[in-house]
């Protein structure tokens, strides 16, 4: 029973995982479209992936230790 707890919480984190990577692509796409005139937005726009980027990899590493 332990194990499937286990198997089954790293399948979840993962899927965060995965999620959050979608969500950090999503975010630098914006990045990327937005006008150059608009250095605020796009500021705001990178910090966003980026913080999608970092949940990812927390998300990853509670998988690796489950």
């Amino acid at each position: 029973m332990s194990q499937a707890r286990t198997d089954f919480s790293a399948a979840a984190y993962l899927r965060d995982a995965q999620i959050a990577e979608a969500k950090a692509a999503e975010w630098q796409a914006a990045a990327d479209a937005a006008v150059a005139g608009h250095p605020e937005l796009v500021t705001y726009c990178q910090a966003e992936a980026k913080e999608w980027k970092r949940l990812s990899a927390g998300w990853r590493e509670c998988a690796a230790n489950a």
